[in-house]
């Protein structure tokens, strides 16, 4: 099925020569590969009896996690694809993220919004589906409804397409009454390529066509080589914890993931390149806690706290946190670091129960202060 492409301007086009199954089995191995090196599973061998434990559980714990001595060790991450595409007229390109590889205001409108997005690790159909549909207010799809969804080419695959209508509300805050969704979900494997477009009934009606061309005129430009982060090799950083704290085990973008208390997590991630600025993050977790975005004068006036050398920016606050995923936390509290370096980003970050946070807050700077680069 194809659609018109009149009144499109194209952007630029590079001839690749995978298609339809060929393609997709390429964005397979490219995605599922890199695993990390080593997953052989080693018994634990010494043993211990108490009556009740003394620190938080953690199912499958390796030996140098129940004694505390644990340093996460370095995955490779997964290389995301480098896709193409013609932009519509008249749509403004807002450029990349940190998860999405293109953001676009369609008609320039500011209550709208397109985003194409590859993510492994992603989720599956039904999650990412019924993700959506509770954004527009509607109550989650069966298996089997999920599976009834029509059908639609991209990246010559069948991937499965939304459309739904009613009062949008994204994870930025606020709610876009008599709203429209248009999406394509393709996954493969657990990962997932995710095209999604929100706005206004009237204009995504009015924009159906360019935003089906826009799915048409994807293409892939190449697969880059694996890597070990986005900033080049992963650096080998050492630090201290403060006492009592309990590591957690690795999880995808972060260094490392620490719980301290009875409900505060506190992790490092380090990102590849600006990841978007430090404006556009520190109002990303402004907006977490439920404080107002603040400007580049203000951001230029924040505290900064020592860390790898460096001065890097603090951001706190109190409020209801809502994370990327899970239910509205009342009472929480936020607690974090920012600092830019040549080739990547550093972020270190704190979220627990405001009162319980504040305890933990010289522990913190304690820990932003000993990590270090091994010469």
């Amino acid at each position: 099925m194809s659609f018109s492409a009149t009144g499109w301007r194209p952007r630029h086009r590079t001839k690749v020569y995978l298609t339809g199954s060929n393609l997709i089995i390429s964005l397979l191995l490219l995605l599922t590969s890199c695993q990390g090196d080593d997953r052989t599973p080693r018994p634990i061998t010494g043993k211990r009896t108490i009556a009740a434990p003394v620190h938080r559980v953690i199912p499958g714990a390796s030996h140098d996690q129940r004694f505390q001595n644990f340093r996460p060790p370095r995955v490779p991450v997964r290389p995301v694809p480098q896709l193409g595409w013609d932009t519509p007229r008249g749509w403004v390109d807002l450029g990349p993220t940190t998860t999405r590889q293109a953001n676009f205001r369609p008609a320039n409108n500011p209550a709208s919004e397109c985003y194409l997005a590859i993510l492994p690790g992603g989720g599956g159909l039904e999650d990412n589906v019924n993700r959506w549909r509770r954004q527009m207010g509607k109550r989650p799809l069966s298996s089997e409804e999920v599976l009834a969804l029509p059908e639609r080419p991209l990246l010559g695959a069948p991937a499965r397409w939304i459309e739904i209508t009613g009062d949008f509300s994204g994870l930025s805050g606020g709610t876009l009454p008599d709203a429209r969704l248009f999406g394509l979900i393709l996954t493969f494997g657990d990962s997932g390529l995710f095209v999604k477009m929100t706005g206004p009934d009237a204009l995504l009606v009015a924009e159906r066509e360019r935003f089906l061309g826009f799915c048409d005129s994807l293409h892939l430009q190449s697969i880059p080589p694996p890597r070990e982060s986005p900033g080049g090799a992963l650096p080998d950083l050492t630090w201290t914890a403060p006492k009592g704290w309990i590591v957690d085990p690795p999880k995808p973008m972060r260094h490392f993931t620490y719980h301290a208390g009875t409900n505060t997590e506190c992790y490092l991630s380090i990102l590849g390149g600006s990841a978007g600025g430090l404006e556009r993050n520190v109002n990303r977790w402004r907006r977490e806690i439920g404080l107002d975005p603040l400007s580049a004068q203000e951001i230029a006036k924040l505290d900064s706290a020592p860390m790898l050398g460096g001065n890097a920016t603090l951001i706190e606050g109190s409020g209801t946190f809502q994370g990327v995923s899970g239910p509205p936390r009342d009472g929480f509290r936020l607690l974090g670091l920012i600092l830019p370096s040549p080739g990547r980003t550093f972020f270190l970050k704190m979220v627990g129960p405001a009162a319980e946070v504040e305890t933990l807050r010289d522990g913190f700077l304690f820990l932003a202060q000993s990590i270090e680069i091994k010469n």
